[in-house]
Order: structure tokens, then sequence, then C-alpha cells
């Protein structure tokens, strides 16, 4: 573990070179730029009027975390609600729902606790044989940690798996009945962990306390030893979330008051990315690997939402439409069968929770597609009991007929129906499909996915089915 004399050396290394980068950091602002457009509605998706402090996603399943306990929602259907299932009385500051084992699974939550008699505790997990909450803070000294700012882990067969919690300034590391201190700690606060599940690296940060710089540091060994680097590009500041590039594991991307920075070679050096307005405190970022799309949220000083989205890796953003409703605290993407397809969940402080789902382009790059290629949006959209679909086939060469499929998938990934699977002369189709999967049984209510493959031509919609 390092010292906090080495802690201090290393910021100070880095306050030099910032020195250095600052007329990087001027020309970056220069080039912030609004060269693309974010097209979709952000729309209220529950929990109104409350604080949403953290959300997860795990088994189809939405979890969230409020100032009044654990809610879960089903996403795969629309009629779906949040359902409250325990914890009301406590305010859940961190949510981890996770596999136990191969069979089985829990939620280790994190709690700030109201300090009454009795009330005290600070880790809970989600006993789902009878259904109740166990206190599982052990070893933590409740007299100097008053709350858990972070959770997260790697699944094992253990109840609540190889877990750490980030609380104060340490970093807890859950063992097979007890958590153990001092794996970490440092001066300032520890305010988020997450394991990059490319590598599966620990990541930390927060803020190391020495004039009040930005710390992130990482284990490659569980948390047995630790790398620290200092993001040296911004004074008084603090690291609130962390995000990852899982094709390459030298990106790593920090969210700090007033900047999102960015490290190319494995947090060695950092740079911004552009985003940099001390207006704003970035709480939360989320990443869509298949398209590079991050997301910045957070909130101003009045606790006003905030919303920043990049698809070059940050060089470029964008703000999303001007909203009245509060701070975003959290955020979450989450995938769907379709690649090119992603669901964008946001907690805030005060509002609930809100989703968007961004308009992309289909799986190929558009320039490289004969133009005349189409899939229409099916209509009527939502549906019942019947739905029509629209495509154009062209001419392809010096083929007169073209290999195409239409297939229907589930939000899961299931492949409900084929509408079509035959080779096709150039041409305008219209097909119906009718609300039942290839056995015949009649459809739930939901999402679905239509998906057209002609040639090297692939595309896919949404459409939604009501009963």
């Amino acid at each position: 573990m390092k010292t906090k004399i080495e802690f201090h050396l290393a910021f100070l290394r880095g306050l030099i070179r910032s020195l250095l980068r600052m007329y990087h950091i001027i020309i970056l602002i220069i080039f912030l730029s609004t060269n693309f457009t974010f097209s979709q509605e952000i729309e209220p998706f529950g929990l109104e009027g409350m604080n949403v402090n953290d959300i997860n996603f795990f088994s189809g399943y939405l979890f969230a975390a409020t100032d009044s306990g654990v809610y879960r929602r089903y996403i795969g259907d629309i009629d779906s609600a949040w359902t409250h299932i325990g914890l009301e009385d406590k305010k859940i500051t961190a949510i981890y729902p996770h596999d136990v084992g191969t069979v089985s699974w829990t939620v280790t939550v994190g709690i700030s606790p109201a300090f009454t008699p009795g009330d005290s505790a600070l880790i809970y997990c989600l006993n789902i044989v009878n259904n109740s909450w166990v206190i599982t803070d052990t070893g933590i000294d409740r007299n100097t940690i008053n709350r858990i700012n972070s959770i997260d882990g790697f699944p094992s067969p253990a109840i609540c798996g190889e877990t750490f919690a980030a609380g104060g300034n340490k970093l807890f590391r859950r063992g097979i009945d007890t958590w153990y201190e001092n794996i970490f700690e440092i001066e300032g606060g520890v305010n988020v962990v997450k394991i990059n599940l490319k590598d599966n690296d620990v990541w930390i940060g927060g803020d190391a306390g020495f004039i009040q710089q930005p710390f992130i540091a990482y284990s490659t060994n569980s948390g047995d030893d630790w790398t620290i680097t200092g993001p040296n590009l911004f004074f008084e500041n603090t690291c609130y979330d962390l995000e990852f590039v899982p094709s390459d594991t030298n990106i790593v991307y920090a969210a700090l008051r007033g900047a999102v920075i960015k490290s190319t070679d494995g947090a060695v050096s950092w740079d911004s990315t552009g985003l940099i307005n001390n207006s704003y405190i970035f709480y939360a970022l989320a990443y869509q690997p298949f398209t590079n799309f991050l997301f910045a949220g957070g909130s101003t000083g009045n606790n006003e939402f905030v919303l920043f989205y990049s698809n070059d890796g940050g060089v470029n953003w964008n703000q999303s439409q001007s909203t009245a409703y509060k701070g975003i605290s959290c955020m979450i993407v989450v995938p769907t069968p379709i690649p090119e397809i992603f669901d964008l969940y946001i907690g805030t402080a005060g509002d609930g929770v809100f989703f968007v789902q961004p308009l992309l382009p289909s799986v190929d790059d558009e320039k490289n597609l004969p133009k005349d290629f189409k899939l229409s949006q099916n209509y009527p959209n939502p549906f019942n009991p019947t739905t029509k679909i629209k495509y154009t086939i062209p001419s392809v060469g010096t083929r007169d007929r073209v290999s195409v499929q239409l297939i229907i998938y589930d939000v899961l990934g299931n492949e409900i129906a084929t509408l079509v699977n035959e080779e096709l002369p150039a041409g305008e189709y219209e097909v119906e499909f009718n609300g039942h999967s290839v056995e015949g049984r009649n459809l739930t209510s939901g999402i679905y996915f239509y998906q057209l493959k002609a040639d090297s031509f692939i595309q896919t919609k949404k459409m939604v089915f009501i009963k």
C-alpha cells in the first residue's frame, strides 16, 4: 500500500505537469462543437418525485436505490411498474445486483444511516430464499464511516461475492464472512469503485484531500496492490465516476466537477476531452461500445438537469435538450439484443427515473450501403392485433434476386418469428405480422425488434405490442 508521502509526491508531480498542459486545454475548448444531434425525447420512467441515488441492471430488471428503499422494474414489458422490494425506511446510496454462484442471485446495497438507535448498519444483502434483508457490514467501523458511496464486485459462490465498497476515505473488500478495512485509504474521500470487466481490474476515484486534487487508482490483483494516478489537469476537484472502453483497456474516462477527462495510456496521463464547464458537476458517465456513444450527466449548482453526449471519443460534445428536471445522479446504458440499439436510463436527484433511446444508424456505415435498400417503421406502432412492415430491395449487381430475411426478436434476443426467408427480386414489399410467435403463441405486451437482412444490408427497428 502506498504511504501518504508517496501520494503527495505523485500529486505534486501532477501539478507540475498540469502547468505544461494548460495551453492544450484552451485549444480543446475552442474545438468544442455540435456536429451531431440527439433526436430522441427524454421520457419519464417512473418513481416520480423521488431521489434516485444509484441505478443498475441485472437479468432483465432495472434496480434503483432511493431515499426510501430499493425498487426494481422489468424493462421488457411496457406495462410493468416499479416494485418496492424492501428497506423502505433506509436511504439507499449504492446498489449492486449480481449472481451468486451459478443458480442464485442477490442484491447488495449501501446505506446512509439515520443513526437513530438500532439504525447504523451500512450494508445489506437480500436473501432471496425468504425475501429478507441481512446486515452484512461486519468489519466496518460504523463510528468512522457514516455512508457507503459506491459498491461493485466480482460474482462468486459466497452470499455477496467478492464485493468492494467505498465509504468515507476508505475502500473495503468483503471476504467470506467479514469486510476487511484499509485495503485502500486516503486523506480525502473515495467516491466510486468500479470493476473494469474487460480485464477485471478494480478502479476507484475521489479526492486526495491534499489541496483537494482528484485521485484515481487501480488494482490488478483485487485490491492487494494499487497504482496511483493523479489527474494532472484540475486543482481543487474530485472524481465522481469512471467509465471504460471494452475494446481498448487503455482508455478510461473520469467525471469531475466541471470537466470530463480521458486517459488513452492506461491512466499514466490524463487530458481534457473538451467538455469543460465549471458551472456543472458531472456525477455520472455511461458508454455504449457498439456506437461509441459516451454520455456525461450531472447538475448545475441549482440541481438542474445536465446531459452531454459524444460519439467520437469525447472530441466533440453536444448538450441534450433543455428540461426542467432535477439534476442527474446516476446513469446506465442497457444493451438490447441488437447491438446498434441501446437504452439509456437516468436517475435524478428528485424527479425519479428517465429513459432515452438515441436514434442510431444501421449496422453498416450508411455511405457504403446501396442507397435504395430501405426498412420502414412498422404501422401502426404500437399495434394490436396486427402491424405491417414495408421494405425495399434494389437490384444488386448482375443478380436478379437477393437473399432476404425479416425476423422478429424479443428484448432478450430470442427469435419470435421469421416473416421472410427467401430470395426476392428488386421491388417494394409489405408483410403483415399478427402478434404470434412461430409456435402460434400469443405475444405478451412489450418491446420487440424486427431486423431486415438483405445482401450486405442489415437494419433493425423497434416496435411495441399492446394487448
